[in-house]
C-alpha cells in the first residue's frame, strides 16, 4: 500500500464522508419530522433490543455506537426518564449498572424503523447495485475496528 493518498482515494474518502453525512441528516430530519427523537436514540434502542432480555453496560454501548461517553450518559438518562430503558445495578459487582430495553422502548424502535428504512432505501439502496454494495461492504469491513480494538 502506498503511504501517500492518490487523488482517487482522496475523492473516495470525501464522497464517502459526504454521502454518510447526507444520509445521516436525511434520517434525522425524517425521524424528527414524524415526532421521534434522533438517530442516536434509535441506535441505543436497536442495540439493546438485539441483546434483550440481557443488558448492556455503558462502556459496552459506547463500543457499539458513535456517541461520545459524556453524550451517552445524558442520552441514557433521558431515555430512562421517559421509560424506554431501565437502569439496574449489576448483580456481578454491585457497583456497575446495566441498561435494559423496556416494552415501550421496543415499541418505539419498531415505530421508528419504517421511517429509517424508507430513507435508507431512497438515499442509499436505490442508488447502489447489489454487487457494488457487496464490494463496498467488504471494503468498509477492512476499515472498521472490531469491538475491543
Amino acid at each position: 500500500m502506498s503511504e501517500k493518498l492518490t487523488e482517487q482515494v482522496e475523492e473516495a474518502w470525501v464522497n464517502l464522508f459526504r454521502a454518510s453525512q447526507h444520509i445521516h441528516c436525511a434520517i434525522e430530519r425524517a425521524l424528527k419530522g414524524k415526532g421521534f427523537p434522533g438517530l442516536d436514540w434509535y441506535d441505543v434502542l436497536r442495540e439493546l433490543k438485539r441483546v434483550a432480555p440481557a443488558d448492556l453496560r455503558p462502556f459496552e454501548l459506547q463500543e457499539k455506537l458513535l456517541v461520545k461517553q459524556y453524550n451517552l450518559s445524558r442520552l441514557l438518562a433521558r431515555m430512562v426518564a421517559v421509560g424506554v430503558l431501565e437502569k439496574r445495578v449489576c448483580p456481578e459487582d454491585g457497583r456497575g449498572y446495566g441498561f435494559f430495553i423496556t416494552d415501550d422502548g421496543i415499541e418505539q424502535q419498531q415505530a421508528m424503523w419504517p421511517i429509517y428504512q424508507s430513507v435508507l432505501v431512497s438515499e442509499f439502496a436505490s442508488k447502489i447495485a447489489p454487487d457494488d454494495a457487496d464490494a463496498l461492504a467488504a471494503t468498509l469491513r477492512k476499515m472498521t475496528p472490531k469491538v475491543g480494538e
